[in-house]
Order: structure tokens, then sequence, then C-alpha cells
């Protein structure tokens, strides 16, 4: 037991040390007002409320949702917020992943980490009984108490290790019950004992409890399980719900009326204490996760791809709160600094004329196929053309207000699309299809390429030689054309993942992006391709990459993932996008502007170019002074995480020292980076145990921490 509590101690002094988080620079243009999954949602009243999601989003609204405020939360690697609690009207809390915890004093306007919670087990519910008293439910069985707004935290003994998804207490603060896992646990002490109530045979998961009385409640599951307790928790009755979909929240008015939401958009509802429960289609197919009605009639659902749904007759319409498109778009072109097209899944077609603060639907002749690659050439006329699904070519001449198919001679899907002039165009696509035209699309000739590889991305060089162009794709197939598409010389890497992304800079300079985090990079044409790069990104799905010149870039992929570099692609600094959605293109119109689309219809767009800056619970503010912080995990074996701060831009160095002052790592050398909040692993496996000291310089800045590797 005390090795437990030594690293019980040393846990919360790491995660004490952990206050920043980060801002994107990116800013949802769709949906509107964000489109990450919301996970947990609490209603103030029938104007106030706030919700919480993927990506550390919180969402709030004052007025009803005529307005809303976003913004995200990031610590360290954490990515989710899972549950939201309100104590009082104004003092809130939220559990997330990796054990973060933040909490509100002012109706969720501000949010600050709580960085007492001694497990880094992901936070699974939360609630509060006063201001003072709260608990958290987490996996593998965790329970935590406190008795003093947060301050400290206690791990209460469950004596399970099932992980545990939802809890609740009774008005009398003692009496408590905790679901999860083949679970429902039972509290008649303030959490001191644990007692299992699970009805004899339930093998299933449980969601969410509720108890609305002292004696009646319910807990939710999985596959449409609904249980109910007349007795304080000491039985559990099985109630017939008549679906066999995922429930995930409950929520009540009284012990009769009751609501529950749940998969595939449907929510269910009881007017009678749950004898019967009526299944309610919202409209929308998408995972409903949380539910909160302040009063009987009004309302909200929150649910996957940022959905807010609004009710003001108890829960029988529901009215959408996000505005905008959700299906995947796959590609974005701009033809001036603020007119631009995004395509995507079901044939849809986005222009804005206007950066992107408002857009026009335009029509594309199908509903049904995705459009994968758009291309516009702004002068002499704002010509434009997408490719997609099953041979789709699609052309304008009038700015997208009418587009004309051009049918091919192929089912193959088309992946991407490149114009040099009006005329001369490139696509790409599947089984190494390759179509070119000279007459601006009015007809296209299939080319041989001697490749039945799936080819992916195709961009044509925009220099004042028109006719040469890269296409990559399968086993990293690299293609070269110097004659706008007539004959193709093979090209490749020693890499066999698929490449997805390629731009040319110059006739001698161009990247190529792909899976397993792979960038290539050729200086000769082609004749060689090579990593360039400096920093290691991991096993990452690299989708997009576009150059400015040859030393400004951009590249963008999985989960969120977006870096950019200053330097050729040498070294590349990580951004916070905000999401965890699939990145699939990118376009900058300049350094500083540009846009991000991708899964759920999202369209981010920067002015800062992507860059980092850190600030403190929300307010936006480039960081005020250099900091090294604490390493994490400490002491630790033998990875740890060591974050800094840039106040602006530095040349930096990071080394480690043994006990003696000798350098056993140079983690970073005399190398020039931006303003904002870094992350740097270090791996001590070749190192024996011991104590150790990491030095960071910056400038005139100069700070060292000790760190401990126990093996």
């Amino acid at each position: 037991m005390g090795n437990f509590n030594k690293i019980i101690c040393v846990i919360i002094f790491c995660l004490m040390l952990q206050k920043e988080s980060r801002t994107q620079g990116w800013v949802w243009q769709n949906p509107i007002p964000q489109g990450n999954e919301l996970t947990s949602a609490w209603a103030v009243d029938s104007l106030k409320f706030v919700s919480v999601g993927e990506a550390g989003v919180t969402i709030r609204t004052t007025n009803g949702g005529a307005t809303w405020q976003t913004t995200s939360l990031a610590v360290g690697s954490f990515s989710r917020w899972n549950s939201i609690v309100f104590s009082s009207a104004s003092n809130g809390w939220a559990v997330g992943n990796n054990g973060t915890m933040m909490k509100t004093t002012n109706q969720g306007a501000v949010w600050s980490v709580v960085s007492s919670i001694p497990t880094t087990r992901h936070l699974r519910g939360v609630w509060f009984v006063d201001t003072d008293t709260g608990y958290v439910v987490a996996d593998s069985g965790i329970i935590l108490k406190t008795t003093n707004r947060g301050t400290s935290w206690n791990v209460l003994s469950s004596a399970v290790a099932e992980d545990l998804y939802g809890v609740h207490f009774m008005t009398d603060k003692q009496k408590g019950f905790a679901v999860g896992h083949k679970r429902i646990l039972r509290t008649d002490d303030w959490g001191k004992t644990w007692t299992r109530e699970t009805p004899s045979g339930f093998t299933d998961t449980l969601n969410s409890v509720l108890m609305i009385t002292l004696r009646r409640g319910w807990a939710v599951g999985n596959n449409g399980n609904i249980f109910k307790t007349t007795n304080g928790g000491t039985s559990w009755n099985d109630q017939v719900s008549g679906v066999s979909f995922h429930l995930f929240d409950i929520n009540a008015s009284d012990s009769l009326l009751a609501w529950v939401a749940g998969d595939s958009g449907k929510i269910l509802k009881t007017t009678d204490g749950g004898t019967t429960w009526t299944s309610i289609n919202t409209g929308l197919a998408r995972r409903l996760t949380s539910i909160s009605f302040p009063t009987r009639s009004r309302g909200w659902l929150v649910g996957e791809n940022g959905v807010i749904l609004f009710s003001t007759d108890g829960g029988t319409t529901w009215n959408s709160q996000q505005l905008g498109k959700t299906n995947t778009l796959r590609s974005v072109a701009f033809a001036t600094s603020t007119t631009g097209w995004f395509v995507g899944d079901n044939g849809v077609v986005l222009k804005t004329v206007s950066g992107g603060n408002t857009f026009e639907n335009q029509f594309s002749q199908t509903t049904i196929k995705s459009l994968n690659g758009v291309a516009f050439i702004n002068l002499p006329s704002r010509r434009g053309w997408i490719c997609g699904d099953s041979g789709y070519i699609l052309r304008t001449e009038n700015d997208g207000t009418t587009w004309l198919r051009d049918t091919q001679r192929t089912n193959n899907h088309f992946r991407s699309i490149s114009f040099s002039t009006v005329f001369n165009g490139i696509t790409v696509g599947d089984g190494g299809a390759v179509f070119t035209t000279t007459n601006g699309g009015v007809s296209w000739i299939q080319k041989t390429t001697n490749t039945n590889l799936n080819l992916r991305s195709v961009n044509f060089i925009k220099s004042s030689q028109p006719k040469f162009a890269f296409a990559v794709g399968d086993s990293s197939i690299i293609l070269k054309t110097t004659n706008a598409g007539d004959f193709w010389l093979t090209q490749g890497t020693r890499s066999a993942s698929i490449l997805r992304g390629v731009y040319a800079v110059d006739s001698s300079l161009a990247y190529a992006v792909g899976d397993e985090g792979g960038i290539f990079k050729t200086t000769d044409g082609g004749s060689l391709w090579y990593s360039p790069s400096a920093t290691i990104l991991g096993n990452v799905r690299l989708r997009a990459v576009q150059f400015w010149n040859s030393v400004f870039g951009w590249i963008a992929g999985d989960d969120g993932k977006f870096y950019r570099t200053k330097d050729g692609g040498t070294t590349w600094h990580k951004g916070n996008t905000g999401t965890i959605f699939a990145i699939t293109s990118i376009a900058f119109v300049d350094t500083n502007t540009g846009w991000l689309v991708g899964e759920g219809g999202m369209i981010l767009r920067t002015t800062n170019g992507g860059a980092v800056f850190v600030r403190d619970d929300f307010t936006n503010t480039i960081p005020s002074s250099f900091e090294l912080n604490q390493n994490y995990p400490n002491p630790f074996n033998p990875v740890t995480n060591l974050s800094f701060v840039i106040r602006h831009s530095s040349f930096v160095s990071l080394k480690v020292y043994d006990i003696l002052g000798k350098e056993v790592a140079m983690l970073i050398h005399s190398k020039l980076m931006d303003a904002g909040k870094y992350d740097i692993k270090f791996d001590g496996s070749k190192i024996p145990s011991g104590i150790y000291f990491y030095q960071l310089r910056a400038g005139n800045f100069s700070e060292t921490k000790k760190m401990v590797l126990m093996k």
C-alpha cells in the first residue's frame, strides 16, 4: 500500500504542473457552431445550455441557441470530455480521458483545469451532490470523491475492476449508484462501501443511472436495456423498451415523465413511469449521446457530428440548432482569396464568395456519387472541374452556376483532378486510370501508364512549365509527365505504403505524403525521392500537402493531424486543429489564410498559418513567458514527455544531463522555433536508472528540472 500511495503522489504532483491549454488557430465554418461529437450536456435553465465533447470542445449558449460560444481545451494527449454536471447555476464540472477534469464558476464562460486527480484512467461520469461534495467514476472500477470542491480527491474502493460509465447520488447525499460494464453498484454510506445490485444474468453494459426519488430510478444501457428500481436500488426490474439500439443517457422530470437518448437519431419517452416507452425519431440518423430537460416541455439533445436538437413540446418534435452540411468533404479549391469550392460525398458542392462566412449549395447533378477532387482556374474566366466516383467528371464555365457532366468510358473512381491552364487538365483514379484533356474538359482521352495501381493524387506544377505534373498512389508509386500527361515516367520511394497527396513547387521541387507518417521530397525533378524530415510523426495517415514556396508548407491527415514547416520540410510543427476528424484536403491562398476540409462536413479556416499559441483558461493570448514544465510521468520507464512554452520565435536547445553533469542526450540543438507549446518524448531505454536533469535554453531564457528514471 505504501508504494501505491507513492505512485499516486507522483501522479498528483505531475498533473498539477499541466495547466496549459492550446488554442488551435482554426475556426469552424461548417457545420455551425461546430462538428465534433458532443458527449454530454447540461441545461442550466430553458435558455442557458452547456455541452462538452470530442477534441476538448465546450459549447455554450445563454439565449436558447440564438448564438453560441465554442472553445477547445486540450491537455497533453487528452482529446475528449465524457461527462458534465452543474452543482448550481454557476458551478460546473466536466471529466474526460486520461484523468482530466475542468471546472467553471460562471456557467461555462471560463473553464480551468483541475490538476488534483489521482489517476490517469479515462474518467467517464461525474456527479456533485452540492458545491463541495462530488463523485467521479472511471475505467477499471475507479471511484473518486471530493469534499472540498475538487481541491483534493480520494480513491474509494468499489471492489470491481470493470469500467464504470455513470454515477448519481440521491438528495439525502449518502445513497448513490454507479453503473458500467455488467455492474450496478450501490452505496448507503457516502461512498465508503459499495455493494453489487446487478440483475441476475445481466452481462451487458449500462451507460447512465438516475434516481428521481429516494426509492425510484432508472439505469439504461446498450441493446435497449432499461432497468427500474422502486425500492431505493435494493432490486432492479427489467423494463420492456421495445428497441434494440444502444441507450446512452436518461433524464426525468418526475417519477412518471422521462426521456432516454439513443442510437440512430432516436429517443425513448415515458409518461407512466416506464410501464410503456415510446420511440421517437428525431429525423437524424446519428448517435444521440446526452439529453437534458430543464422543464417538462423544453429540452436539449446532443450527439454525433456536433448535432444539437431543441424541443419545446416535451420531446415530441425536435428542431436542429446546427447549420450546414455534414457530408464528408474530400477536396477544396480557391480561385481567389475569398472565392472557393468544396466537394464531397453524395454529390455535395459548396461555394463561398466570402472566405467561408457564407456558403451556396450548388447542384452537381448527383446525390449518390462521391465527388473526390476539384480544380479551378481564375483567369481569363473562372472555370472549374470536379472528378468523382464511377468516372464522374463535371465542368463549369460560369462559377458553378451550372455544372455539365462529361461522360467517360470507365467506371473507375477518379480520386484527383488538376489543371495548369484553362485547357490542360489531368484526372487520375483507381486501377491506374489517367485521363487528360487539352480543350478545357470538353473531351477526355485515356492515357497508358503501365500500372494498375490506384492513383490517389495528381498535381500540375504551378509555374511557367504548365505541362509538368506528378501523380502518386498505392505502393508508393510516383508518376511524372513533362508533356501534360501524354507520356508518364514511373518513379517511386523505398517505402511500400500508400501515397495520398502530392504537390509540385516547380519542375525540380515536389513533395509527396502518405501512410505511416510518410513525407517524401525531390529536388531533382523526381529522379531521387527521400525523406527530408527530422521530425518523427509516427504512424499517422497523411492525406494532403501544399507548399506556398520552397520553404513554407503544410500537411494534414487523420485524427485532425496538421503540421506546418518553414524550412522546406526539414522540421514540422504540429498544430491543434480542435478536431479529431480526418482531414482530406488543404487550400492556402497565402502563408496565413487557409482552409482544411474533411469528415463530418468539416471546414476550418485559419488566418495565422495554423500556428499554435498557448492560452490559460480559454483566454486567447500569446504566451506571456518562457516555461519548462515538469516531465510526465515522473518517475518514468523508459519514456517520458517533456513540455515547454516559447514566448516568441527563438533559437532553442533542449539537453539531458546525468547527475555528474555529463550530457547524455541532445533533443533539440539550436533550432529556430515559433511561439507556442511543445511536447518532446525522451526515451531512456539506453541509459541506466538514476536521477537526470533536462535543460531548456531559448534566447536568454534558461531553466533546468530534475527527473527520475526507474527501471
